[in-house]
C-alpha cells in the first residue's frame, strides 16, 4: 500500500467497507446492459484548429500575459486607493477618539489602522513587482519610465 492508503497496482482488491459507486436497484440492473441508452457518438470537430508557429505562439502568450497584467494592475491600484481612503478615515477616528478621551475606541481604531496599513504595504509591493515585470508600453515600444525621464530633462 502507498502512503495515501491506496492499494498498490490494479490487482489489489477493494478495501473493506468500500462500496462501488454504481447505481443500485432494479432499474440500474436493467440499464447496465445498455438497453434504453442511445449509442454514444463522438463527432470530431468540423475543421481542425490552426496550430500557431513557435514565434507566433510566444507573441500571443506575451500579449495575453500583458493583458492579464494590465487588468490585475488596475484591480490592485483600485484596492490601493481604497486602502488609502480607509487609512485616512481611521486616522481621523483615532484622533477624534483621543480628543474625546475614549481610549478604548482609539485603541480599537489603531488596530484597524495597523491592519489597513499592512494591506496597503502588501498592495504597494504587489503593484511594484507587477510594474517591474510588465512595464507599461507606450508607442514605439519604449518603457513608460524612460519616456517620463526624457520629458523631465
Amino acid at each position: 500500500m502507498d502512503p495515501a492508503g491506496l492499494p498498490d497496482g490494479p490487482d489489489a482488491g477493494p478495501r473493506e467497507g468500500r462500496r462501488s459507486s454504481g447505481p443500485r436497484g432494479p432499474r440500474a440492473r436493467a440499464n447496465r446492459d445498455g438497453a434504453g441508452h442511445p449509442e454514444r457518438v463522438c463527432v470530431p470537430p468540423a475543421t481542425p484548429l490552426p496550430i500557431p508557429g513557435a514565434g507566433e505562439s510566444a507573441a500571443v502568450a506575451e500579449a495575453a500575459d500583458r493583458q492579464q497584467a494590465e487588468y490585475f494592475l488596475g484591480l490592485l491600484i483600485q484596492r490601493h486607493r481604497l486602502a488609502d481612503r480607509r487609512i485616512e478615515e481611521y486616522r481621523k477616528t483615532v484622533a477624534a477618539a483621543e480628543a474625546n478621551g475614549d481610549a478604548e475606541r482609539a485603541a480599537g481604531q489603531r488596530r484597524m489602522l495597523h491592519t489597513e496599513e499592512l494591506e496597503w504595504q502588501t498592495l504597494d509591493g504587489l503593484i511594484a513587482k507587477l510594474q517591474r515585470r510588465f512595464p507599461r508600453q507606450i508607442a514605439g515600444n519604449t518603457a513608460a519610465g524612460a519616456q517620463v525621464r526624457l520629458a523631465a530633462r
